[in-house]
């Protein structure tokens, strides 16, 4: 019976090693075609209206409001906060502008891309 066992064994070892052929693997790049997308609507922002109020021209300003709006209600800011909101909304404005070439450079990169692979 041991000999039999060892046929057997020797066979199927036989049998892999005979039916096996070198595994040739090639590797290339696969490009995905990156898809622009388009473009958000820009921003169209509401008037907002500023007024200067001191001392001279409190009670004209106060009865424009109560004829505008009914009754007397102030947002007020020191020159110090309008400042500041004014340096943020500047930051504001390159921070978009500085995305947006972003944006532009990465598009111009996927143009390129795709164009190189047409040819």
């Amino acid at each position: 019976m041991q000999p039999l066992k060892f046929l057997t064994i020797l066979g199927i070892l036989l049998l892999i090693s005979g039916c096996t052929k070198p595994i040739e693997i090639i590797s290339e790049p696969v490009h995905v075609p990156i898809i622009i997308q388009e473009h958000p609507k820009p921003v169209n922002p509401y008037p907002v209206t500023f007024k200067v109020v001191n001392e001279n021209n409190l009670e004209e300003f106060l009865n424009e409001i109560r004829t505008i709006e009914g009754e007397v209600v102030f947002i007020g800011f020191r020159i110090k906060d309008y400042e500041n909101l004014s340096l943020n909304y500047q930051d504001l404005i390159r921070y978009v502008k500085q995305q947006k070439e972003i944006i532009i450079y990465y598009e111009n990169v996927a143009n390129k891309t795709s164009e190189s692979e047409e040819e």
